[in-house]
């Protein structure tokens, strides 16, 4: 008898989404951002309904859940708009080793060509 396995390679990101209307930014993370930013805009309770402009101008992918909480609370732990400000800016890719965590900044007009590696280099097409 052969076994025969199906092998899934999940990303997980953490964003930055951004309301003009509040003037604010929201931090989270998800394994699907289309589908997390539909939420976001739907009828919900939560923070993110008190707007329904949310864009997303930040994301950071990672091949593992955990990674990716533990961005997330850092970033959210920073309670500074100028911290939060200067990483979007950033436009290059960059890759920081900082809490044991590898994760890579994807320019967001590309974030659907990219897929997770699990070796830890810059997504390829």
């Amino acid at each position: 008898m052969r076994f025969f396995y199906l092998i899934i390679a999940l990303c997980y990101f953490i964003y930055i989404l951004f309301s003009k209307a509040l003037n604010k930014y929201y931090v989270g993370s998800t394994s699907n951002i289309d589908e997390r930013l539909k939420k976001h805009l739907s009828n919900h309770k939560g923070y993110t309904s008190m707007a329904k402009d949310w864009e997303i101008v930040y994301t950071e992918s990672f091949d593992d859940r955990t990674s990716a909480l533990v961005r997330e609370k850092q970033i959210k732990r920073w309670k500074s708009r100028k911290m939060i400000q200067h990483l979007i800016k950033e436009k290059e890719f960059l890759a920081f080793s900082k809490w044991g965590v590898k994760g890579y900044i994807i320019p967001i007009q590309q974030i659907n060509f990219y897929k997770c590696t699990h070796n830890n280099k810059p997504h390829q097409k």
